[in-house]
């Protein structure tokens, strides 16, 4: 059952802000990246105040690491991943957001590595494990088809241990337009704690790929075990959709792209977020209102109710030159009294453009909380590429990553651009 959509976009107010922004970690500041670089995921905060997180590459095999950050900015490396290639048994290429068990266990999926039978040249991904200790052990090796391939995003689990997640590729093994192989279009999975892994659901099983292909993001659960989230593209527009599944079977909630001109949103590629009514949260990277800056929009921030009504929140580059921020590819975060928080990838700073971090109030005004300025530090520079959401502690204080900026002194293999930095925005 397709639910009905009735659009409503927020006149976009934008306001200044004077939040505190500190960076807590510069990348790549050690010998040969062996601190790691270029973090794209979001962080996960334990019960201390630490802070754990994915770089894609760097590291003592340059296949990148798991990390973890005190509150004093003190960061200690907890897994080095292999360079790359099928022969990463491990993995290689974390991408991903990390869970925490309350054993202090951490999981997480990587791009890349696995089984070197794999369909795809770079191998297909896996799902690891991490112990306190530094212990690793891959609980799943990606084929391709049937299990899915690429695994872009994190895993979430259940109170029995099972996990769940998605793959941006693989499973029906059918010709897929988003990347032009033959293993499929994504899958959404389930692996036992004995590690016995099931297809839950392969897209682009309906005509068309009505039902959405190419699932960058994770899930969310509500209370009754139904998962939701995003695919990027597919659905009856082509532009992505918003997903329940529900006993093994997909419903399709919404189909971006369905007011003229996309200005509801296209191209979800961060997860969704629900509130305490059911409400779903959730960004777009294009589509929104239109813009010189972007060929479809922008990108948008949206409401869903449990009705099927969406609503757009915010859509960007309202303001001369982006200065509100553009094409956000992390989801938001949201607090007691309802303010969203998120990041844009670019816009912001009109000699940079290199994103935000951004408020949304109830009533839709949107506030810079930071603009960032690219560079090194020393320079001026405080981060650039934000291509991760954020994460929000007790007091209300942001905490996330950038892709590039920070440190690029020592011959780094970032160069000028910088490897990326781990930031704070106090409230």
């Amino acid at each position: 059952m397709l639910f009905s959509s009735i659009l409503a976009v927020t006149t976009p107010q934008c306001a200044a802000s004077a939040h505190e922004f500190k960076i807590l970690y510069e990348f790549c500041t050690q010998e040969n990246c062996f601190d790691g670089e270029n973090p794209q995921s979001q962080l996960v905060e334990d019960k201390h105040g630490n802070l754990y997180g994915t770089t894609l590459g760097g590291g003592e095999y340059l296949g990148g690491t798991v990390f973890k950050l005190t509150a004093d900015g003190a960061e200690t490396i907890l897994y080095n991943f292999c360079k790359g290639g099928r022969d990463c048994g491990k993995g290689f290429g974390p991408g991903s957001n990390l869970i925490l068990d309350k054993k202090g266990d951490i999981f997480g999926t990587t791009e890349g590595g696995g089984k070197s039978d794999c369909a795809t040249p770079d191998g297909c991904g896996t799902v690891f494990r991490l112990t306190p200790d530094g212990g690793s052990l891959s609980l799943h090796r990606f084929e391709g088809y049937p299990d899915g391939a690429v695994p872009l995003s994190g895993v979430i689990a259940d109170s029995l241990g099972n996990i769940f997640g998605t793959t941006v590729s693989g499973g029906s093994g059918e010709v897929c337009a988003s990347y032009g192989d033959d293993i499929g279009c994504g899958t959404v999975f389930e692996l036992q704690p004995h590690h016995v892994e099931s297809v839950v659901y392969k897209f682009c099983s309906l005509s068309g790929c009505a039902d959405g292909y190419a699932p960058y993001a994770g899930l969310v659960a509500d209370g009754a075990g139904n998962f939701y989230g995003t695919t990027s593209a597919g659905g009856s527009n082509g532009w992505g959709t918003i997903f329940k599944i529900a006993g093994g079977g997909e419903t399709v909630l919404y189909n971006f792209c369905s007011q003229k001109g996309c200005v509801d949103g296209a191209d979800p590629r961060a997860g969704l977020i629900i509130d305490g009514s059911g409400n779903f949260y959730g960004t777009t990277v294009a589509g929104g209102r239109s813009s010189s800056s972007c060929n479809v929009g922008c990108g948008t921030v949206f409401k869903l109710t449990p009705d099927g009504t969406e609503t757009v929140l915010y859509s960007f580059c309202a303001d001369t030159n982006c200065s509100d921020g553009a094409g956000p590819t992390g989801g938001v975060v949201i607090n007691s009294t309802g303010d969203l928080f998120g990041t844009t990838q670019g816009g912001g700073d009109f000699n940079c453009r290199c994103g935000t971090v951004f408020e949304i109030s109830p009533d839709g005004t949107e506030t810079v909380l930071h603009a960032f300025r690219g560079g090194a530090n020393n320079n001026g520079g405080d981060g650039a590429l934000p291509y991760a959401g954020l994460i929000i502690d007790a007091r209300g204080n942001l905490f996330g990553t950038t892709y590039q900026g920070g440190f690029t002194g020592g011959g780094n293999s970032c160069g000028g651009a910088g490897c990326g930095t781990v930031f704070k925005v106090a409230q």
